[in-house]
């Protein structure tokens, strides 16, 4: 089906499914009334087809885009964090090493 969709290049990764393209070709998908990738576009449509649900918020594309927490910039090729995506990451590490199942603090080694 992915053939018959005209749908290049894709990927998965656990649950979530993605492609690399290196066309400027937008379509529009009707359903969120925007342009993007026209692969994606198909993508979308291919999903529709079959029944499998899917969130306007998480249809990403461009060369800068949030991963995870993690700013993936293309151009630059570089990764890099958010002051409040180090912070929250500092805090969850701090939680997990100091604090006992039963509350207690620990003094860090």
């Amino acid at each position: 089906m992915i053939h018959e969709h005209g749908i290049k290049g894709l990927l998965h990764y656990v649950d979530d499914a993605f492609n690399i393209s290196f066309s400027n070709d937008l379509s529009l998908y009707k359903p969120y009334r925007h342009l993007m990738p026209t692969d994606q576009s198909h993508f979308l449509q291919l999903l529709d087809h079959i029944g499998v649900l899917h969130e306007d918020n998480k249809q990403l594309y461009g060369k800068l885009l949030e991963i995870i927490g993690l700013v993936v910039n293309l151009e630059d090729m570089t990764i890099s964090m958010s002051h409040e995506a180090k912070q929250n990451l500092n805090e969850a590490i701090c939680d997990f090493v100091l604090n006992t199942p039963d509350n207690k603090w620990q003094q860090p080694l």
